[in-house]
């Protein structure tokens, strides 16, 4: 079930990130979207909003 439970997640993440690109008109560049995506499947959300959370202090 893990296994199939990991498969599932990284598959969905990065069809639904993609997804998300192309309905938004693509403005943002392919490879910082590709890093996103891999930022959110290697660190988890957490690791995002935290990032997000900096920038958003440092203004």
């Amino acid at each position: 079930m893990t296994k199939q439970a990991l498969l599932t997640f990284v598959q969905n993440t990065g069809l639904a990130v993609y997804r998300q690109w192309v309905l938004s008109g693509k403005q943002a560049p392919l490879a910082e979207v590709i890093q996103v995506a891999i930022a959110l499947m290697e660190g988890g959300v957490n690791k995002f909003l935290f990032l997000e959370a900096r920038s958003f202090m440092a203004e």
